[in-house]
């Protein structure tokens, strides 16, 4: 029986130093984990601070950018009004074009050559006669070989025919005048 305590008593002995190492082992991988866990807890709190960071940084640009939103949407608005307003007018415009068009199309017919050229060749040989530094009985004695009344008649014929022309090329109404 001896034996056995002995044997009981070297047993118990080994399983103490298995305790003891068990249990030192124990506290090295509690201390190792924790050092684990304090070292995720600091890059954890410095990633949770940098995506802070970020994120008012993000808050900032999306409140820079909706600033500028609205400060393009009124613009925008504005524009669209302007765009309407002038609309408006391109088609007063195109309308007064339109008028302007067709009285120049219509320009030949409604000039009464002939009284123009009554008018304004008689209004322009007493023009010439007061104007002029030629004494008139020279201007009458030149004018028994040359007709001013008839060439000056004339030119004012002319001018108005070429003006009526020039106004209609100018309107796009290609046209010809005619007496």
């Amino acid at each position: 029986n001896y034996n056995h305590v002995v044997e009981s008593l070297s047993d118990i002995e080994h399983l103490k130093k298995q305790t003891l190492v068990l249990n030192k082992e124990k506290a090295d991988l509690a201390q190792k984990y924790e050092s684990q866990i304090d070292n995720l807890n600091k890059e954890h709190n410095s990633l949770a601070e940098e995506l802070r960071r970020q994120i008012g940084k993000l808050e900032t640009q999306i409140s820079s950018l909706e600033s500028e939103k609205a400060t393009l949407t009124t613009e925008l608005a504005h524009l669209k009004k302007e765009h309407t307003a002038l609309e408006s007018v391109k088609t007063t415009l195109a309308a007064e074009l339109d008028r302007l068009r067709s009285a120049a199309a219509t320009l030949g017919e409604t000039i009464t050559y002939d009284e123009l050229k009554e008018n304004l060749g008689k209004e322009l040989h007493t023009f010439l006669l007061k104007d002029s530094k030629v004494p008139g009985a020279v201007i009458d004695g030149v004018g028994k070989f040359i007709d001013f009344k008839k060439y000056l008649a004339m030119a004012v014929e002319r001018g108005a025919m070429e003006a009526t022309k020039q106004a209609q090329d100018i309107l796009g109404q290609p046209g010809k005048a005619e007496k």
